[in-house]
Order: structure tokens, then C-alpha cells, then sequence
């Protein structure tokens, strides 16, 4: 990191080949350095001045990618589940305590924090009128995550009119 700090270390003792992985899911966005580092031994088994191998500069971007599993249809002013699901766009690992965003043509109708599954659900109303609309389902990242959204089709029913009740 920019910082200096040490976020991933990998050792080995002896000859051949040697390879790690560092595990980014969560790290904070931003710049990193890669050194590989090699401390030879002497004859007598005393170390030697390391000596830097490689020295990579790189920029982590933690893709997020989030999906709508709520409800696809509600009548005009009535309660639907709005959920969705939110996951490590490269290795598809859930995110967890993150708000989420649901919005209906536009308009704020809901938010609700992932769990542990990287899912969350809730209620909202139906405010638009009858037809087809837009739910966009939105993360709006933070220092780990680059932010995510989806728009998904959305119909809002007629409600039932009121000469029809029993």
C-alpha cells in the first residue's frame, strides 16, 4: 500500500520455484507494491542482504456486482419484497454490511444492508402507475468496492377496482 504496511507475506525455505496468492477481497482500493524478495544463506547458514527480484507497482479495483431478486410486479400502492444480492464481480464471493439502493423509475423506495450471504431484502410500496417501469438496484461502493447497478423491468398492476370487491 501507499502507506508502507505489509498486507500479504509469503516464505519458503530452500531451492526451486515459489509462488503465493494474495486473497484482495476487502482490501482498500488503491495503489500497491509487489516486491519479491530473495535472502540467500551463506556456507555458514548466516543471511545474506536481501536482494529485490521483482518491484511491481499495481491499483487494486475490487469490482462489485449486484443483482435484483426482489419482487418483478405489485399493484399501484401496494407492499412488495425488494432484495437483492451483492458479490465479488471476479471470484463471486459474497459482500456483507453493505446498503443497497432500490429505486423505481428513479424515486428512492427502499434500502436494506447485505448479511453475511451478501443478500438483503425488505419492504417497499409500489408508488407509480400501472404499466412497465424501471427498478434499478444500486451499491454505491465505499473504500473497498467499486460501486455496482442493475436495471430491472418492473409492472405496476391496476388495482382492484372497487365495484369488484365481495
Amino acid at each position: 500500500r501507499s502507506d508502507g504496511a505489509v498486507v500479504h507475506q509469503g516464505t519458503k525455505d530452500g531451492a526451486g520455484g515459489f509462488s503465493t496468492t494474495w486473497v484482495t477481497h476487502g482490501q482498500p482500493i488503491g495503489d500497491y507494491n509487489l516486491k519479491s524478495v530473495a535472502v540467500d544463506k551463506d556456507w555458514l547458514c548466516r543471511s545474506q542482504a536481501p536482494k529485490v527480484l521483482s518491484d511491481i507497482d499495481v491499483r487494486l479495483e475490487n469490482l462489485s456486482s449486484v443483482a435484483y431478486t426482489g419482487d418483478t410486479a405489485a399493484p399501484m400502492l401496494g407492499s412488495f419484497t425488494a432484495a437483492a444480492q451483492l458479490k465479488d464481480a471476479t471470484t463471486d464471493r459474497p459482500i456483507a454490511d453493505r446498503a443497497v439502493w432500490f429505486h423505481l423509475d428513479g424515486v428512492p423506495v427502499a434500502t436494506c444492508t447485505t448479511d453475511a450471504t451478501g443478500t438483503c431484502s425488505t419492504r417497499a410500496v409500489a408508488l407509480a402507475l400501472p404499466g412497465g417501469h424501471t427498478m434499478t438496484v444500486s451499491f454505491a461502493g465505499d473504500c473497498c468496492w467499486i460501486g455496482s447497478s442493475l436495471d430491472a423491468r418492473f409492472t405496476v398492476i391496476s388495482p382492484v377496482p372497487l365495484g369488484n370487491l365481495p
